[in-house]
């Protein structure tokens, strides 16, 4: 995740390159955010952030949830299983 904390002020800076100071108080002293996104994880957000989510677009209306999911039998758990879980969560319905 590419954020950075300034410990001097505890500013939140976002960047894509590592900042070399503070943008608030030119402090030199950051520390990067070790939190990571795990692949699974974006993964099975995909059958709905791909289509407008979380904003209600008629896209999102039309095509989800899917009609057909074609996968392989080695990824069920780490994506299948993961979608599912993220579609009932926040779309309250299966993706396919």
């Amino acid at each position: 995740i590419p954020v950075w904390y300034c410990d001097d002020c505890d500013a939140t800076i976002v960047e894509m390159e590592n900042p070399r100071q503070c943008p608030t108080c030119g402090a030199t002293s950051l520390r990067r955010d070790e939190d990571v996104l795990d692949t699974w994880f974006s993964s099975a957000l995909w059958p709905f952030s791909t289509l407008g989510w979380p904003d209600e677009v008629p896209e999102l209306k039309r095509y989800y949830p899917g009609d057909v999911l074609v996968t392989g039998f080695d990824i069920i758990f780490f994506w299948v299983a993961r979608m599912m879980m993220m579609g009932l969560h926040f779309m309250d319905e299966v993706p396919f």
